[in-house]
């Protein structure tokens, strides 16, 4: 029984591969986001373009381009500022079509800064 699973376990390591670095030698898998309002995230998420998963245990799970966002309910105990990420930034092919595109969808959890 212990093999089995052990042999489970590492066949789902294996799974996910990162993308190739890019020049300054960086590579990232996936981000873990806890909220209380799951909902919001998906609304964010998708109206920037995410493909939405199949959930993963307790977590919904959003795909852009070469990571994977993993959106947990949970109570947060603070905000970002002084943590190991403090933002996160996307580039898009068309900034003012996509603030247009962010506005029009415009609710008090989905916003352009």
């Amino acid at each position: 029984m212990r093999s089995v699973l052990l042999t489970l376990l590492l066949s789902l390591c294996a799974f996910p591969q990162l993308a190739p670095p890019n020049s300054a030698g960086v590579s990232m898998g996936h981000l873990h986001f806890n909220t209380r309002d799951p909902e919001a995230h998906r609304r964010f998420w998708t109206l920037l373009g995410a493909k939405p998963l199949k959930p993963l245990l307790a977590n919904d799970v959003y795909q852009v381009p070469n990571a994977l966002i993993l959106v947990r309910k949970h109570d947060v105990s603070g905000g970002t500022v002084g943590s190991i990420v403090d933002h996160i930034g996307f580039r898009v092919a068309d900034l003012d079509g996509m603030v247009e595109k962010v506005q029009t969808g415009r609710d008090p959890h989905c916003y352009a800064a």
